[in-house]
């Protein structure tokens, strides 16, 4: 039962990781430093916690690579067919409080 779990928390991270690494490349193209640190910070853990699953199963560690690959793998597809959403709320973060001194939101024209 413990094996299953820890396998099917591998998959579940590899989807995590790849649909960060998306959400990451998008902010890193607008520039927002901070939230680029906070979410290597959880790539750097996802990592590290993927790193002792394969050390701490040597004996099965094609099994441990393998199903977080197909995780990845299924990350990306979702991380791409969402990845539509991801650009709106960045875009919405982006205007939220960025107003010119004329009043109008930055970008936009005045009509």
């Amino acid at each position: 039962m413990h094996t299953i779990l820890f396998f099917l928390s591998l998959f579940l991270v590899g989807m995590l990781e790849e649909t960060l690494s998306i959400f990451y490349y998008k902010l890193v193209q607008k520039h927002y430093k901070v939230i680029c640190a906070l979410v290597s910070f959880v790539r750097t853990m996802v990592w590290a916690f993927v790193i002792s699953g394969i050390i701490t199963n040597m004996d099965k560690v094609w099994t441990v690579v393998l199903i977080y690959a197909f995780g990845g793998a299924i990350g990306d597809y979702v991380s791409l067919s969402i990845e539509p959403q991801i650009e709106k709320s960045i875009l919405k973060l982006q205007r939220k409080g960025r107003k010119s001194k004329w009043g109008f939101l930055v970008g936009e024209r005045k009509k």
